[in-house]
Protein backbone atom coordinates (compact mmCIF):
# COMPACT_ATOMS: atom_id res chain seq x y z
CA UNK A 1 0.00 0.00 0.00
CA UNK A 2 2.86 2.41 0.79
CA UNK A 3 4.24 2.11 -2.73
CA UNK A 4 1.21 3.39 -4.55
CA UNK A 5 0.70 6.04 -1.88
CA UNK A 6 4.18 7.49 -2.57
CA UNK A 7 3.49 7.48 -6.31
CA UNK A 8 0.15 9.17 -5.77
CA UNK A 9 1.67 11.83 -3.54
CA UNK A 10 4.29 12.74 -6.12
CA UNK A 11 1.64 12.99 -8.81
CA UNK A 12 -0.28 15.32 -6.53
CA UNK A 13 2.80 17.36 -5.69
CA UNK A 14 3.04 17.96 -9.42
CA UNK A 15 -0.48 17.62 -10.73
CA UNK A 16 -4.06 18.84 -10.53
CA UNK A 17 -7.01 19.25 -12.84
CA UNK A 18 -8.21 22.81 -12.51
CA UNK A 19 -7.60 25.75 -10.25
CA UNK A 20 -8.81 25.80 -6.65
CA UNK A 21 -8.98 29.21 -4.90
CA UNK A 22 -6.53 29.62 -2.04
CA UNK A 23 -7.28 31.52 1.15
CA UNK A 24 -4.71 34.14 2.11
CA UNK A 25 -4.32 35.05 5.78
CA UNK A 26 -6.22 38.15 6.84
CA UNK A 27 -3.19 39.25 8.86
CA UNK A 28 -0.76 39.02 5.95
CA UNK A 29 1.00 42.35 5.56
CA UNK A 30 1.92 41.66 1.94
CA UNK A 31 -0.28 41.77 -1.10
CA UNK A 32 -2.04 38.43 -1.47
CA UNK A 33 -0.18 36.31 -4.01
CA UNK A 34 -2.11 34.93 -6.95
CA UNK A 35 -2.12 31.28 -5.95
CA UNK A 36 -4.61 30.12 -8.56
CA UNK A 37 -1.94 29.35 -11.16
CA UNK A 38 -2.60 28.55 -14.79
CA UNK A 39 -5.53 26.32 -15.70
CA UNK A 40 -4.22 25.55 -19.18
CA UNK A 41 -4.05 21.84 -19.94
CA UNK A 42 -1.18 20.38 -21.88
CA UNK A 43 -1.18 16.97 -23.55
CA UNK A 44 2.33 16.19 -24.89
CA UNK A 45 2.82 14.12 -28.01
CA UNK A 46 3.94 10.47 -27.79
CA UNK A 47 7.07 9.29 -29.63
CA UNK A 48 6.91 9.66 -33.41
CA UNK A 49 8.02 6.75 -35.62
CA UNK A 50 11.60 7.16 -36.78
CA UNK A 51 12.56 9.69 -34.07
CA UNK A 52 16.28 10.25 -33.58
CA UNK A 53 17.89 9.71 -30.15
CA UNK A 54 17.98 13.47 -29.55
CA UNK A 55 14.29 13.79 -30.47
CA UNK A 56 13.45 10.99 -28.05
CA UNK A 57 15.29 12.76 -25.22
CA UNK A 58 13.57 16.07 -26.01
CA UNK A 59 10.21 14.33 -26.27
CA UNK A 60 10.79 12.64 -22.91
CA UNK A 61 11.44 16.02 -21.27
CA UNK A 62 8.37 17.49 -22.91
CA UNK A 63 6.18 14.56 -21.82
CA UNK A 64 6.95 15.30 -18.15
CA UNK A 65 5.29 18.72 -18.60
CA UNK A 66 1.85 17.14 -19.02
CA UNK A 67 -0.89 18.95 -17.13
CA UNK A 68 -2.76 17.43 -15.40
CA UNK A 69 0.34 15.43 -14.54
CA UNK A 70 0.51 11.97 -16.05
CA UNK A 71 3.52 9.75 -16.50
CA UNK A 72 1.80 7.71 -19.22
CA UNK A 73 3.22 9.56 -22.22
CA UNK A 74 6.67 9.94 -20.62
CA UNK A 75 6.77 6.18 -20.05
CA UNK A 76 6.33 5.61 -23.78
CA UNK A 77 9.82 7.04 -24.33
CA UNK A 78 11.33 4.29 -22.13
CA UNK A 79 12.21 0.69 -22.73
CA UNK A 80 9.77 -1.80 -21.12
CA UNK A 81 12.30 -2.70 -18.44
CA UNK A 82 13.08 0.98 -17.73
CA UNK A 83 9.36 1.76 -17.47
CA UNK A 84 9.06 -0.86 -14.73
CA UNK A 85 12.06 0.40 -12.75
CA UNK A 86 11.53 4.17 -13.24
CA UNK A 87 10.78 5.90 -9.92
CA UNK A 88 9.09 9.22 -10.73
CA UNK A 89 8.11 9.66 -7.08
CA UNK A 90 11.67 10.06 -5.80
CA UNK A 91 12.12 13.75 -6.53
CA UNK A 92 11.12 16.60 -8.82
CA UNK A 93 13.81 18.65 -10.50
CA UNK A 94 13.12 22.20 -11.72
CA UNK A 95 15.44 23.20 -14.55
CA UNK A 96 16.19 25.72 -17.28
CA UNK A 97 18.37 25.70 -20.42
CA UNK A 98 18.13 22.01 -21.35
CA UNK A 99 20.40 20.68 -24.10
CA UNK A 100 20.50 17.19 -25.62
CA UNK A 101 24.00 16.53 -26.96
CA UNK A 102 25.10 14.71 -30.10
CA UNK A 103 24.51 10.94 -29.86
CA UNK A 104 27.57 8.75 -29.50
CA UNK A 105 28.04 5.02 -29.62
CA UNK A 106 27.18 3.17 -26.42
CA UNK A 107 27.26 -0.45 -25.31
CA UNK A 108 25.41 -3.35 -26.94
CA UNK A 109 24.76 -1.43 -30.17
CA UNK A 110 23.04 1.38 -28.30
CA UNK A 111 23.75 5.11 -28.18
CA UNK A 112 24.29 7.65 -25.46
CA UNK A 113 22.99 11.24 -25.27
CA UNK A 114 24.24 13.67 -22.64
CA UNK A 115 21.46 15.83 -21.25
CA UNK A 116 22.70 19.06 -19.64
CA UNK A 117 20.54 21.64 -17.89
CA UNK A 118 20.67 24.30 -15.20
CA UNK A 119 19.02 22.86 -12.08
CA UNK A 120 17.36 25.60 -10.04
CA UNK A 121 15.73 23.54 -7.29
CA UNK A 122 14.68 20.05 -6.26
CA UNK A 123 11.44 19.08 -4.53
CA UNK A 124 11.34 15.95 -2.40
CA UNK A 125 8.27 13.67 -2.56
CA UNK A 126 6.60 15.73 0.16
CA UNK A 127 7.11 19.03 -1.65
CA UNK A 128 9.98 20.44 0.40
CA UNK A 129 12.28 22.56 -1.74
CA UNK A 130 16.08 22.54 -1.87
CA UNK A 131 17.76 25.21 -4.06
CA UNK A 132 20.52 23.99 -6.38
CA UNK A 133 21.73 26.58 -8.91
CA UNK A 134 24.04 24.10 -10.63
CA UNK A 135 24.77 23.01 -14.18
CA UNK A 136 24.23 19.25 -14.26
CA UNK A 137 24.79 16.54 -16.87
CA UNK A 138 23.13 13.14 -17.17
CA UNK A 139 24.12 10.46 -19.65
CA UNK A 140 21.01 8.80 -21.05
CA UNK A 141 21.42 5.40 -22.68
CA UNK A 142 19.13 4.49 -25.57
CA UNK A 143 18.51 1.20 -27.27
CA UNK A 144 16.16 0.06 -29.99
CA UNK A 145 12.77 -1.45 -29.16
CA UNK A 146 10.90 -2.75 -32.20
CA UNK A 147 13.18 -0.59 -34.33
CA UNK A 148 12.60 2.64 -32.33
CA UNK A 149 15.02 4.39 -29.95
CA UNK A 150 13.97 4.28 -26.28
CA UNK A 151 15.68 5.40 -23.06
CA UNK A 152 16.91 2.52 -20.90
CA UNK A 153 18.22 4.38 -17.81
CA UNK A 154 15.84 7.25 -16.90
CA UNK A 155 16.94 9.28 -13.86
CA UNK A 156 14.86 8.83 -10.73
CA UNK A 157 12.14 11.42 -10.35
CA UNK A 158 10.48 13.89 -12.65
CA UNK A 159 11.97 16.89 -14.41
CA UNK A 160 9.90 20.01 -15.10
CA UNK A 161 11.01 23.34 -16.46
CA UNK A 162 10.88 26.71 -14.77
CA UNK A 163 7.77 27.77 -16.70
CA UNK A 164 5.85 24.75 -15.45
CA UNK A 165 6.87 25.60 -11.89
CA UNK A 166 5.89 29.25 -12.33
CA UNK A 167 2.53 28.32 -13.84
CA UNK A 168 1.43 25.60 -11.45
CA UNK A 169 3.56 25.20 -8.32
CA UNK A 170 2.88 27.35 -5.22
CA UNK A 171 4.02 27.36 -1.56
CA UNK A 172 1.71 26.04 1.16
CA UNK A 173 2.00 25.24 4.84
CA UNK A 174 1.46 21.91 6.56
CA UNK A 175 1.14 22.02 10.34
CA UNK A 176 2.73 20.07 13.19
CA UNK A 177 2.70 20.48 16.98
CA UNK A 178 5.60 21.43 19.18
CA UNK A 179 6.47 19.19 22.15
CA UNK A 180 4.06 20.98 24.47
CA UNK A 181 1.10 20.38 22.18
CA UNK A 182 0.16 24.03 22.64
CA UNK A 183 1.49 25.51 19.39
CA UNK A 184 1.02 24.62 15.72
CA UNK A 185 4.22 25.10 13.71
CA UNK A 186 3.98 25.49 9.91
CA UNK A 187 6.29 23.67 7.51
CA UNK A 188 6.72 24.92 3.96
CA UNK A 189 5.97 22.69 0.96
CA UNK A 190 5.50 23.41 -2.74
CA UNK A 191 2.49 21.85 -4.46
CA UNK A 192 0.47 22.29 -7.63
CA UNK A 193 -2.81 24.16 -7.30
CA UNK A 194 -5.96 22.48 -8.56
CA UNK A 195 -8.92 20.33 -7.64
CA UNK A 196 -6.73 17.60 -6.15
CA UNK A 197 -4.87 20.05 -3.91
CA UNK A 198 -6.77 18.96 -0.74
CA UNK A 199 -5.51 15.41 -1.32
CA UNK A 200 -1.92 16.48 -1.91
CA UNK A 201 -1.94 18.68 1.20
CA UNK A 202 -3.23 15.88 3.44
CA UNK A 203 -0.85 13.29 2.02
CA UNK A 204 2.09 15.67 2.42
CA UNK A 205 1.03 16.29 6.02
CA UNK A 206 0.67 12.55 6.64
CA UNK A 207 4.30 11.93 5.68
CA UNK A 208 5.20 13.75 8.87
CA UNK A 209 7.89 16.24 9.91
CA UNK A 210 11.27 16.37 8.23
CA UNK A 211 13.51 13.51 9.34
CA UNK A 212 16.05 15.78 11.01
CA UNK A 213 13.39 17.67 12.96
CA UNK A 214 13.14 16.81 16.62
CA UNK A 215 11.27 19.97 17.50
CA UNK A 216 7.79 19.08 16.19
CA UNK A 217 5.57 16.02 16.12
CA UNK A 218 2.45 14.82 14.35
CA UNK A 219 -0.73 13.17 15.59
CA UNK A 220 -1.85 12.11 12.13
CA UNK A 221 -1.63 8.45 11.06
CA UNK A 222 1.02 7.68 8.41
CA UNK A 223 0.14 8.11 4.74
CA UNK A 224 -0.40 4.37 4.29
CA UNK A 225 -3.30 4.53 6.78
CA UNK A 226 -5.19 7.14 4.76
CA UNK A 227 -7.60 6.58 1.92
CA UNK A 228 -6.21 7.70 -1.44
CA UNK A 229 -8.19 10.91 -1.92
CA UNK A 230 -9.78 13.82 -0.04
CA UNK A 231 -13.07 14.65 -1.79
CA UNK A 232 -14.69 18.04 -1.19
CA UNK A 233 -18.49 18.29 -1.25
CA UNK A 234 -20.34 21.09 -3.10
CA UNK A 235 -20.79 22.89 0.23
CA UNK A 236 -17.05 22.79 0.92
CA UNK A 237 -16.68 19.91 3.40
CA UNK A 238 -13.45 17.94 2.93
CA UNK A 239 -13.63 14.26 3.92
CA UNK A 240 -10.41 12.78 5.29
CA UNK A 241 -10.84 9.02 5.59
CA UNK A 242 -8.68 6.85 7.83
CA UNK A 243 -8.27 3.11 7.41
CA UNK A 244 -8.53 2.64 11.18
CA UNK A 245 -11.55 3.12 13.40
CA UNK A 246 -11.92 6.65 14.69
CA UNK A 247 -13.07 5.25 18.03
CA UNK A 248 -9.50 4.06 18.67
CA UNK A 249 -8.23 7.64 18.82
CA UNK A 250 -8.09 9.11 22.31
CA UNK A 251 -9.40 12.58 23.06
CA UNK A 252 -6.26 14.77 23.03
CA UNK A 253 -4.71 12.92 20.07
CA UNK A 254 -7.94 13.16 18.07
CA UNK A 255 -8.22 16.86 18.78
CA UNK A 256 -4.64 17.60 17.78
CA UNK A 257 -4.95 15.49 14.64
CA UNK A 258 -8.10 17.43 13.76
CA UNK A 259 -6.36 20.74 14.36
CA UNK A 260 -3.50 19.74 12.06
CA UNK A 261 -5.93 18.78 9.31
CA UNK A 262 -8.13 21.84 9.65
CA UNK A 263 -5.22 24.28 9.72
CA UNK A 264 -3.63 22.62 6.69
CA UNK A 265 -6.83 22.52 4.63
CA UNK A 266 -8.23 25.90 5.63
CA UNK A 267 -5.72 27.59 3.30
CA UNK A 268 -8.11 26.72 0.47
CA UNK A 269 -10.98 29.15 -0.06
CA UNK A 270 -13.45 26.50 -1.18
CA UNK A 271 -13.14 24.49 2.02
CA UNK A 272 -15.60 25.40 4.78
CA UNK A 273 -15.11 22.41 7.04
CA UNK A 274 -13.35 19.08 7.58
CA UNK A 275 -14.84 15.69 8.44
CA UNK A 276 -12.60 12.84 9.66
CA UNK A 277 -13.97 9.41 8.78
CA UNK A 278 -13.14 5.84 9.74
CA UNK A 279 -15.81 3.24 10.16
CA UNK A 280 -17.76 6.20 11.56
CA UNK A 281 -17.28 9.96 11.55
CA UNK A 282 -15.01 11.33 14.28
CA UNK A 283 -17.04 13.40 16.73
CA UNK A 284 -15.27 15.77 19.06
CA UNK A 285 -16.78 17.43 22.16
CA UNK A 286 -19.91 19.19 20.94
CA UNK A 287 -21.02 16.24 18.84
CA UNK A 288 -20.67 17.74 15.35
CA UNK A 289 -18.82 15.57 12.84
CA UNK A 290 -17.95 18.57 10.60
CA UNK A 291 -15.27 20.86 12.00
CA UNK A 292 -15.39 24.37 10.57
CA UNK A 293 -12.22 26.06 9.36
CA UNK A 294 -12.44 28.30 12.44
CA UNK A 295 -12.81 25.39 14.87
CA UNK A 296 -9.21 25.56 16.07
CA UNK A 297 -8.69 29.31 16.11
CA UNK A 298 -7.20 29.02 19.61
CA UNK A 299 -3.91 28.17 17.92
CA UNK A 300 -3.79 31.51 16.12
CA UNK A 301 -0.62 33.41 17.07
CA UNK A 302 -1.63 36.44 19.07
CA UNK A 303 -1.81 39.58 16.93
CA UNK A 304 -1.23 43.06 18.30
CA UNK A 305 -4.19 45.35 18.73
CA UNK A 306 -2.10 48.51 18.49
CA UNK A 307 0.69 49.99 16.45
CA UNK A 308 4.50 50.02 16.68
CA UNK A 309 6.25 51.84 19.50
CA UNK A 310 8.77 54.65 19.10
CA UNK A 311 10.99 56.90 21.14
CA UNK A 312 10.62 60.63 20.44
CA UNK A 313 12.26 63.39 22.45
CA UNK A 314 13.20 60.88 25.13
CA UNK A 315 9.62 59.72 25.61
CA UNK A 316 7.97 56.43 24.73
CA UNK A 317 5.02 56.69 22.35
CA UNK A 318 2.74 54.49 20.28
CA UNK A 319 1.99 54.94 16.58
CA UNK A 320 -1.75 54.43 16.30
CA UNK A 321 -4.17 55.47 13.56
CA UNK A 322 -1.51 57.59 11.87
CA UNK A 323 -0.72 59.67 14.94
CA UNK A 324 1.90 59.61 17.70
CA UNK A 325 0.42 58.93 21.14
CA UNK A 326 2.84 59.48 24.06
CA UNK A 327 2.37 57.34 27.13
CA UNK A 328 1.83 58.69 30.61
CA UNK A 329 3.98 58.07 33.66
CA UNK A 330 7.72 57.42 33.94
CA UNK A 331 8.09 56.25 30.33
CA UNK A 332 7.28 59.81 29.25
CA UNK A 333 10.72 60.77 30.57
CA UNK A 334 12.75 57.59 31.13
CA UNK A 335 13.29 56.70 27.47
CA UNK A 336 16.03 59.29 26.95
CA UNK A 337 18.85 57.71 24.95
CA UNK A 338 16.98 54.43 24.43
CA UNK A 339 18.09 52.79 21.16
CA UNK A 340 15.82 49.72 21.16
CA UNK A 341 12.27 49.16 22.32
CA UNK A 342 9.90 46.21 22.23
CA UNK A 343 6.39 45.99 23.69
CA UNK A 344 4.18 42.98 24.30
CA UNK A 345 0.85 42.66 26.11
CA UNK A 346 1.42 45.45 28.58
CA UNK A 347 5.15 44.84 29.08
CA UNK A 348 7.85 47.18 27.79
CA UNK A 349 11.51 46.30 27.23
CA UNK A 350 14.13 48.90 26.32
CA UNK A 351 17.89 48.98 25.87
CA UNK A 352 19.32 51.69 28.08
CA UNK A 353 22.00 54.12 26.79
CA UNK A 354 24.88 52.07 28.21
CA UNK A 355 24.00 49.30 25.65
CA UNK A 356 24.50 46.77 28.46
CA UNK A 357 21.27 46.96 30.44
CA UNK A 358 17.78 45.92 29.40
CA UNK A 359 14.98 47.44 31.45
CA UNK A 360 11.66 45.62 31.62
CA UNK A 361 8.54 47.22 33.11
CA UNK A 362 4.83 47.59 32.53
CA UNK A 363 3.44 50.42 30.42
CA UNK A 364 3.13 52.58 33.50
CA UNK A 365 6.87 52.19 34.14
CA UNK A 366 6.31 50.10 37.26
CA UNK A 367 7.31 46.55 38.26
CA UNK A 368 10.80 47.19 36.90
CA UNK A 369 13.45 44.57 36.26
CA UNK A 370 16.94 45.49 35.03
CA UNK A 371 18.78 42.72 33.18
CA UNK A 372 22.55 43.27 33.04
CA UNK A 373 24.33 42.24 29.84
CA UNK A 374 27.39 42.89 27.73
CA UNK A 375 27.04 44.72 24.41
CA UNK A 376 23.34 43.94 23.95
CA UNK A 377 22.48 43.92 20.24
CA UNK A 378 18.86 42.74 20.17
CA UNK A 379 15.78 42.23 22.31
CA UNK A 380 12.36 40.94 21.32
CA UNK A 381 9.27 39.37 22.84
CA UNK A 382 8.13 35.87 21.95
CA UNK A 383 4.55 34.73 21.46
CA UNK A 384 4.25 33.47 25.05
CA UNK A 385 5.30 36.70 26.73
CA UNK A 386 8.94 35.80 27.37
CA UNK A 387 11.70 38.22 26.36
CA UNK A 388 14.73 37.22 24.28
CA UNK A 389 17.92 39.17 24.88
CA UNK A 390 20.97 38.77 22.63
CA UNK A 391 24.31 40.08 23.91
CA UNK A 392 28.01 39.28 23.43
CA UNK A 393 29.95 38.58 26.64
CA UNK A 394 33.53 37.91 25.58
CA UNK A 395 32.56 38.60 21.96
CA UNK A 396 30.46 35.43 21.48
CA UNK A 397 26.67 35.63 21.05
CA UNK A 398 24.57 34.66 24.05
CA UNK A 399 20.78 34.25 24.02
CA UNK A 400 18.86 34.58 27.26
CA UNK A 401 15.18 34.31 28.06
CA UNK A 402 13.61 36.63 30.62
CA UNK A 403 10.42 35.15 32.07
CA UNK A 404 8.99 37.32 34.81
CA UNK A 405 11.89 37.47 37.29
CA UNK A 406 13.88 34.54 35.90
CA UNK A 407 16.76 34.97 33.45
CA UNK A 408 18.01 31.77 31.78
CA UNK A 409 20.69 31.17 29.15
CA UNK A 410 19.46 29.24 26.09
CA UNK A 411 21.68 26.60 24.50
CA UNK A 412 22.60 27.59 20.92
CA UNK A 413 24.95 26.48 18.18
CA UNK A 414 25.98 27.84 14.81
CA UNK A 415 24.93 31.46 15.38
CA UNK A 416 28.28 32.86 14.24
CA UNK A 417 28.49 36.59 14.93
CA UNK A 418 24.71 37.00 15.24
CA UNK A 419 23.47 40.53 15.86
CA UNK A 420 19.74 39.71 15.99
CA UNK A 421 17.59 36.72 17.00
CA UNK A 422 13.79 36.73 16.62
CA UNK A 423 11.23 33.98 17.22
CA UNK A 424 8.47 33.26 14.70
CA UNK A 425 4.88 34.23 15.61
CA UNK A 426 4.01 30.74 16.90
CA UNK A 427 7.42 30.27 18.54
CA UNK A 428 8.50 27.23 16.54
CA UNK A 429 11.44 28.79 14.67
CA UNK A 430 13.96 31.55 15.02
CA UNK A 431 15.78 33.77 12.56
CA UNK A 432 19.25 35.09 13.27
CA UNK A 433 21.21 37.74 11.39
CA UNK A 434 24.91 36.88 11.16
CA UNK A 435 26.85 39.21 8.89
CA UNK A 436 25.09 39.06 5.52
CA UNK A 437 23.48 35.72 6.30
CA UNK A 438 19.92 35.01 7.38
CA UNK A 439 19.90 31.85 9.49
CA UNK A 440 16.71 29.95 10.31
CA UNK A 441 16.49 27.12 12.84
CA UNK A 442 14.06 25.22 15.04
CA UNK A 443 13.15 26.18 18.58
CA UNK A 444 13.13 23.05 20.74
CA UNK A 445 10.74 23.15 23.69
CA UNK A 446 9.98 20.75 26.51
CA UNK A 447 6.57 19.34 27.36
CA UNK A 448 5.80 22.48 29.37
CA UNK A 449 6.51 24.75 26.40
CA UNK A 450 9.76 26.14 27.85
CA UNK A 451 12.61 26.70 25.40
CA UNK A 452 15.30 24.03 25.73
CA UNK A 453 17.61 25.12 22.92
CA UNK A 454 17.87 26.74 19.52
CA UNK A 455 18.84 24.03 17.02
CA UNK A 456 21.66 24.56 14.55
CA UNK A 457 20.27 26.83 11.80
CA UNK A 458 20.36 26.66 8.03
CA UNK A 459 21.23 29.64 5.88
CA UNK A 460 18.46 31.13 3.77
CA UNK A 461 19.90 31.08 0.23
CA UNK A 462 19.84 34.73 -0.82
CA UNK A 463 22.54 36.97 -2.31
CA UNK A 464 21.54 40.37 -0.89
CA UNK A 465 24.14 42.36 1.01
CA UNK A 466 24.25 44.69 4.03
CA UNK A 467 21.35 42.93 5.71
CA UNK A 468 19.55 44.47 8.67
CA UNK A 469 16.52 44.01 10.88
CA UNK A 470 15.09 40.55 10.08
CA UNK A 471 11.45 40.13 11.13
CA UNK A 472 8.78 37.49 10.65
CA UNK A 473 5.81 38.09 8.37
CA UNK A 474 4.34 34.72 9.31
CA UNK A 475 5.67 31.31 10.32
CA UNK A 476 7.37 30.60 6.98
CA UNK A 477 8.17 34.04 5.54
CA UNK A 478 10.65 36.75 6.51
CA UNK A 479 11.13 40.43 5.81
CA UNK A 480 14.46 42.24 6.07
CA UNK A 481 16.38 45.30 4.93
CA UNK A 482 19.15 44.98 2.32
CA UNK A 483 21.30 47.31 0.25
CA UNK A 484 20.30 48.15 -3.33
CA UNK A 485 21.45 50.72 -5.87
CA UNK A 486 18.88 53.09 -4.34
CA UNK A 487 19.81 52.46 -0.71
CA UNK A 488 18.49 50.12 1.97
CA UNK A 489 15.15 48.66 0.90
CA UNK A 490 12.60 46.20 2.26
CA UNK A 491 12.78 42.62 0.96
CA UNK A 492 10.88 39.44 1.80
CA UNK A 493 11.54 35.76 1.20
CA UNK A 494 10.29 32.31 2.19
CA UNK A 495 12.45 30.46 4.70
CA UNK A 496 13.65 28.05 1.97
CA UNK A 497 14.85 30.97 -0.20
CA UNK A 498 11.96 30.89 -2.65
CA UNK A 499 9.83 33.84 -3.80
CA UNK A 500 12.33 36.61 -3.04
CA UNK A 501 10.73 40.03 -3.45
CA UNK A 502 11.73 43.62 -2.82
CA UNK A 503 14.29 46.22 -3.75
CA UNK A 504 13.72 48.34 -6.85
CA UNK A 505 11.95 45.52 -8.68
CA UNK A 506 9.30 43.29 -7.15
CA UNK A 507 8.52 45.65 -4.29
CA UNK A 508 7.54 49.22 -3.37
CA UNK A 509 10.77 51.18 -2.96
CA UNK A 510 11.26 53.65 -0.14
CA UNK A 511 11.46 57.27 -1.28
CA UNK A 512 14.83 58.38 -2.62
CA UNK A 513 17.18 59.30 0.20
CA UNK A 514 15.36 57.38 2.94
CA UNK A 515 18.09 55.08 4.28
CA UNK A 516 16.24 52.43 6.27
CA UNK A 517 17.86 51.13 9.46
CA UNK A 518 15.03 49.41 11.38
CA UNK A 519 12.03 47.41 10.12
CA UNK A 520 8.83 46.39 11.88
CA UNK A 521 6.04 44.27 10.43
CA UNK A 522 2.57 44.77 11.90
CA UNK A 523 -0.11 42.17 11.22
CA UNK A 524 -2.63 43.69 13.61
CA UNK A 525 -5.34 46.26 13.15
CA UNK A 526 -3.34 48.21 10.55
CA UNK A 527 -1.24 45.62 8.67
CA UNK A 528 1.84 46.84 6.87
CA UNK A 529 5.55 47.63 7.11
CA UNK A 530 7.08 50.37 9.27
CA UNK A 531 10.62 51.66 8.73
CA UNK A 532 12.84 53.98 10.75
CA UNK A 533 15.42 55.68 8.52
CA UNK A 534 18.85 57.07 9.28
CA UNK A 535 17.46 60.61 9.63
CA UNK A 536 14.97 59.57 12.31
CA UNK A 537 11.88 59.59 10.09
CA UNK A 538 9.31 56.80 10.29
CA UNK A 539 7.66 55.53 7.11
CA UNK A 540 4.60 53.34 6.72
CA UNK A 541 3.69 51.01 3.85
CA UNK A 542 0.11 49.70 4.14
CA UNK A 543 -0.84 46.51 2.36
CA UNK A 544 -1.56 47.44 -1.25
CA UNK A 545 -0.46 51.06 -0.82
CA UNK A 546 2.61 53.27 -1.01
CA UNK A 547 5.08 54.67 1.51
CA UNK A 548 4.12 57.73 3.53
CA UNK A 549 5.91 59.65 6.28
CA UNK A 550 4.25 59.26 9.69
CA UNK A 551 5.21 62.52 11.36
CA UNK A 552 7.58 65.45 10.95
CA UNK A 553 9.25 64.64 14.27
CA UNK A 554 12.59 62.86 14.72
CA UNK A 555 12.49 59.39 16.27
CA UNK A 556 15.39 57.50 17.84
CA UNK A 557 13.92 53.99 18.10
CA UNK A 558 11.20 51.88 16.48
CA UNK A 559 9.85 48.74 18.13
CA UNK A 560 7.36 45.98 17.48
CA UNK A 561 3.63 46.45 18.15
CA UNK A 562 2.27 45.36 21.49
Amino acid sequence: MRGWMVVLLTALVLGACTSMPVRSGVENVEEAEDLSGSTARYAPAPPSPGSSPQQVVRGYLDAMLAYPVSRGVAAQFLTPRAEQSWRPSDRTEIYTEPHAGTPREGEDHGVEVTLTRQVDAVLDPQGRRTPKDARESTTLELERVAGEWRISNPPSGLMVNEKFAADYIRPFSIYFFDASGANLVPDLVHLVVGDTLPTSLVLSLARGPAEESGSVRTHLPPAADLRPSVPVSPDGVADVELSEETESLDGPAAQRMSAQLVWTLRQLDDITGVRVLGTTALRLPGGDSVQSVDAWSRYEPRASDGGPWVVRDGALAELRDGSVRPVDGPWAEDAQGVSRVSVWDGRVAVLLPDDNTVRVADRQGEERLDVAGASVSDLSWSHDGTLLVLDRPGGAPRVRIVDEGDVDVVQTQGLGDALAVRLSPEGGRYVALSGDRLLVGAVVRDDNGDVVRLDRPREVPISQESLRSPVWIDGTRLAFLAETDIGQQVHSVNIDGSDLQGGRAGGVALPQGAQARELVVDGGSRPGHWVLDADGSVWFLPRGGGWSSVDDATFTALGSPG
